[in-house]
């Protein structure tokens, strides 16, 4: 199952992110000190939730989607958005962070071009296909 960002009418599916992910939780507390000098903690009521999510191995295409839903479809940081896992759940997010630092780790996959005449199927060009990775920082809304 894939996973799903979406936003209104625009969607993009992604294949399952690594293994590695997280689901980190911050409570916002605030610290100060009594009038005698003793230190007091209190809670502020506000936890904030991040899903780190990573891929090491996008194709060309899912890294197209995604940059284009980054960049145009939620402006970055600015919008929030559904997003749901491979297990199904859905949840309301918004990006953490101001860029998508993405690393190519191959340019090994081969597209070949082809036509056919006469039954016979003769390569044209190849083309060298970039597999990405990323890590994806999303804040639960």
């Amino acid at each position: 199952m894939a996973v799903l960002f979406k936003l209104g009418a625009t969607e993009v599916y992604l294949q399952n992110p690594d293994l590695q992910n997280e689901l980190q939780r911050e409570r916002v507390q605030g610290l100060g000190r009594t009038a005698s000098g003793a230190p007091v903690v209190y809670d502020r009521g506000v936890a904030i939730s991040r899903l780190k999510l990573h891929w090491s191995e996008l194709r060309e295409s899912e890294k197209a989607d995604l940059d284009s839903f980054f960049t145009t479809t939620v402006t970055a940081m600015q919008t929030s958005f559904t997003y749901t896992d491979h297990e199904g759940t859905a949840r309301t997010v918004r990006f953490a962070q101001p860029t998508l630092d993405w690393q190519e780790v191959a340019d090994e996959l081969d597209a070949v071009d082809t036509f056919t005449s006469g039954g016979i199927t003769y390569p044209t060009t190849t083309r060298k296909l970039g597999v990405w990775a990323v890590d994806v920082l999303l804040e639960v809304v």
